[in-house]
């Protein structure tokens, strides 16, 4: 993050912004080809969806995003290669929401 979690009792355990009552996490990464890396410590956070954003600012790019349930799972945990640490994480090309499949996710929960 950007912004990283200075305080004293441990790490925030919810999300960045909740839009129309879905609660998103905004992870970013200044690597084009950056990968989503969920620590396994916010595995229990209180999320719906995960984006990834690339750049740095004042410019980022909506790279991705994913449900929860597609990246907390056995099968995306392991240790990831660039920082020797464990993490759930999946690459670019394997985020199954794009910009416009992820504003229909928005907004159908403002529907209900």
């Amino acid at each position: 993050n950007v912004y990283p979690d200075f305080t004293v009792n441990g790490p925030q355990k919810y999300h960045d912004i909740e839009l129309n009552g879905k609660k998103i996490e905004i992870k970013s990464t200044r690597y084009k080809t950056g990968c989503l890396l969920i620590p396994p410590n916010q595995k229990d956070w209180d999320i719906d969806a995960y984006i990834l954003l690339t750049g740095s600012l004042p410019q980022y790019t909506f790279a991705g995003g994913c449900f929860k349930s597609d990246i907390i799972t056995e099968k995306r945990y392991g240790i990831f290669k660039s920082t020797g640490n464990y993490s759930y994480y999946m690459e670019q090309k394997d985020l199954p929401l794009n910009f416009a499949s992820f504003v229909d996710y928005i907004q159908e929960a403002a529907v209900k």
